[in-house]
């Protein structure tokens, strides 16, 4: 018998990998699971940009799962709330361009 809990709590990475597989299946935005997983990120969102990457248990493997994953549903890169995740992505980026 194993102990501790058998399922993960839900986390914006994992929501987003989930968002960027059925979304390379061809599900759109305008799909119930889809609209519901939109908001639970959008929820997720730090007021600066990032999403909490639980797998990665920091903001920029969070952010960097989250992106991807709405591009793979056709959602627009131009809205607000994703150009300021990009911008906070763009920002940390070191000076060596690493």
């Amino acid at each position: 018998m194993t102990s501790g809990k058998q399922i993960d709590p839900p986390s914006v990475d994992v929501t987003a990998h989930i968002l960027e597989a059925i979304g390379t299946l061809g599900y759109p935005v305008k799909v119930p699971a889809v609209e519901k997983a939109l908001k639970y990120i959008w929820d997720e969102q730090e007021q600066n940009g990032p999403w909490f990457g639980r797998l990665g248990a920091d903001y920029l493997y969070g952010a960097g799962v989250v992106l991807p994953a709405l591009a793979s549903i056709g959602f627009d890169m131009q809205d607000v709330r994703v150009q300021k995740a990009a911008d906070w992505v763009e920002s940390r980026q070191n000076l060596d361009g690493g």
